[in-house]
């Protein structure tokens, strides 16, 4: 079946574990939709489930675990890119992103690595606040998140802001 479908990067446990306890904080906080803090490395593309996961798992199984690093926190009005760590581009991310390309059909996808905390309409004053606690966390202190997984993604017959409704088609980790 064909199904609209994103390509997350996503943290290695420790990592994970730390994000995902902010962003719960942060949803429960503000009554937004919790999510898998991840990185899109290739998003909103039309494509058999089956197909999606063969080429996920061919790119995973040439990767390695990796860093990257954030680079700040910053907010924008978009819905899905609320408020958001920034990361800097890196020769890994870099690679993975032109794998996704050489393999997908064309798309008008261009990769600005970014990791969400919040999605929602939410007022500047409110994106403040949520800002104040990613650093309360030593979010950014920290500057780095190991990558160590690919997780195929489906949005709901309601589009990519029908945040609950996603579907995670496979979780898939690197070497």
């Amino acid at each position: 079946m064909i199904k609209n479908i994103s390509f997350w990067l996503v943290p290695a446990d420790e990592d994970a574990i730390a994000l995902q306890k902010i962003v719960n904080e942060i949803c429960f906080k503000y009554k937004t939709p919790v999510f898998v803090p991840h990185l899109t490395i290739w998003g909103g593309i039309n494509m058999e489930e089956q197909k999606a996961i063969e080429i996920a798992n061919n790119i995973a199984k040439e990767l390695k675990q990796f860093l990257v690093e954030i680079n700040k926190i910053d907010i924008t009005p978009n819905f899905l890119k609320s408020v958001f760590l920034q990361i800097k581009n890196n020769n890994d991310l870099q690679l993975i992103y032109n794998n996704f390309r050489q393999q997908l059909s064309p798309s008008d996808y261009i990769l600005n690595p970014h990791v969400s905390l919040v999605y929602g309409n939410l007022s500047d004053k409110i994106k403040k606040e949520i800002i104040e606690i990613a650093e309360e966390n030593n979010i950014v202190k920290n500057k780095q998140i190991r990558i160590n997984g690919i997780i195929i993604c489906a949005c709901s017959k309601n589009g990519w802001e029908d945040v609950e409704n996603w579907e995670i088609l496979s979780n898939i980790k690197m070497k």
